[in-house]
């Protein structure tokens, strides 16, 4: 089995590991620092493209923003990963989203995932 896609999430003062793994659509929503898994994201899917979606589970320590916003930044983790999976992201959010915030590959992770 391929190993998942990690992507550094930081939003204002936040720091959060997304999880993707491969053949699954749902997205893990990790702390930075630790293991603990703050919620779990799923996706909708119209055609091959992910439209929307909601939170399967979730803790209170995750950001409202990233609550409200998670459908655009799973609609980024998605096209990267369906059209240049062999690539660093390195999204500014401000510029994309209007979130003060980055969003990027974890270096190295993500090669042995494609």
């Amino acid at each position: 089995m391929p190993a998942p896609f990690y992507y550094h999430l930081t939003l204002g003062q936040r720091h959060y590991r997304i999880q993707a793994r491969p053949g699954c659509s749902r997205l893990a929503v990790l702390e930075a620092s630790r293991p603990n898994i703050l919620g779990a994201y799923e996706p909708r899917w119209l055609g091959s493209s992910c439209r929307g979606g909601y939170w399967a589970a979730f803790h209170d320590e995750i950001d409202s923003q990233l609550l409200l916003n998670m459908d655009a930044i799973a609609r980024l983790i998605d096209s990267h990963r369906l059209a240049r999976p062999d690539t660093e992201l390195d999204a500014d959010l401000d510029t994309v989203l209007n979130l003060h915030g980055r969003l990027r590959t974890l270096p190295g992770l993500e090669r042995r995932a494609a």
